[in-house]
């Protein structure tokens, strides 16, 4: 029969000798084991090992520690207490602040993303219970990130990111690229290097195989360039597109485009649209998409399809 020990038992043995010996006894058993598992799991998981986590350590080893080993040993009494100290102030300071924004972020997460599919009575009646329990879901989860490893450092250590996108663009770094089309901003990339990709891969965008990174790409692009202020470039690469039916036809270009054109909300829009849909090689969908954004357009600018069909506009009880 197995041996099971009663540690309670075992630590209240009478004399120095018995205790020490009752302590060894539980070391040595199951549950013990376990728990000194348990243990070092959750101590592998600490904050302080992952050297994201650590700047200050990081640059005490990168400019206080010698790189020889006489000089090492010579001055191991400076460096060493040094590397505690900047280890204390890692674990207990610098790290749990850089953590308080992703904690915050959790918080919103948990409590403050509202769904669409409940109502506003809904949302406005756990309002105060949401308030309620923020400080306590917040202090969680910032307790947790000070410290455990976890993935704030993947979300936000992405050295292609970094790269300039001109850089990307001339390595044909594709995932590079078409991240930071998905995060341009009014000045970067700049328009003629968005240009410039949009036509480098222009033929990935048409292949019917193609990648999916690279209709995504188109689609951003388009998108960066339609949340611009139009310039010369700009009217060129969507006219372009709509007057070229392989194009037009592709639905990541077809849609930033058309919406370039019914955003402008103008009898030459217009014009250009119909214009368009009169090209018997677009596609029957395409063609009825672009007669739809007419349709939506300002009462002139609707005005020229209905003159281009030779009858009146139907009466709209709106007066639009």
């Amino acid at each position: 029969m197995q041996r099971t020990y009663n540690h309670q038992s075992l630590f209240r043995s009478r004399g120095p000798a018995s205790r020490f010996s009752g302590l060894l006894q539980y070391c040595a058993s199951g549950r013990a084991r376990i728990s000194w598992l348990l243990l070092a799991v959750l101590f592998s998981q600490c904050a302080v090992f992952d050297r994201k986590n650590t700047i200050l350590i990081n640059a005490v080893e990168e400019h206080m520690v010698p790189e020889t080993q006489p000089a090492k040993l010579f001055l191991a009494l400076i460096y060493i207490p040094v590397g505690l100290v900047a280890g204390v102030g890692d674990a207990f300071v610098l790290h749990p602040l850089r953590m308080i924004p992703y904690a915050i972020d959790d918080t919103d997460d948990a409590l403050w993303e509202f769904s669409d599919d409940t109502g506003y009575v809904t949302h406005a009646g756990s309002v105060v219970y949401r308030g309620l329990l923020s400080p306590v879901v917040f202090t969680g989860a910032w307790l947790f990130r000070s410290a455990f490893i976890t993935d704030w450092d993947e979300e936000t250590e992405e050295p292609e990111s970094n790269a300039p996108f001109r850089q990307s663009l001339d390595n044909g770094d594709v995932d590079a690229i078409q991240r930071a089309l998905s995060r341009c901003s009014k000045a970067k990339p700049s328009t003629p290097e968005i240009l410039e990709a949009l036509r480098k891969y222009e033929g990935e965008f048409l292949s019917e195989d193609s990648d999916h990174r690279f209709r995504s790409m188109a689609y951003e692009g388009s998108q960066c360039l339609l949340s611009r202020p139009a310039d010369p470039a700009i009217v060129a690469y969507f006219r372009r597109i709509l007057t070229t039916p392989t194009l037009l036809e592709v639905s990541e270009l077809q849609g930033p485009t058309l919406q370039y054109y019914s955003d402008q909300n103008t009898t030459e829009a217009a014009r250009a649209l119909i214009n368009a849909a009169s090209n018997g090689q677009l596609s029957m969908e395409t063609r009825t998409a672009l007669i739809q954004r007419v349709l939506y357009m300002q009462k002139s600018a609707r005005k020229v399809l209905f003159d281009a069909l030779g009858s009146p506009e139907p009466s709209r009880s709106d007066g639009r």
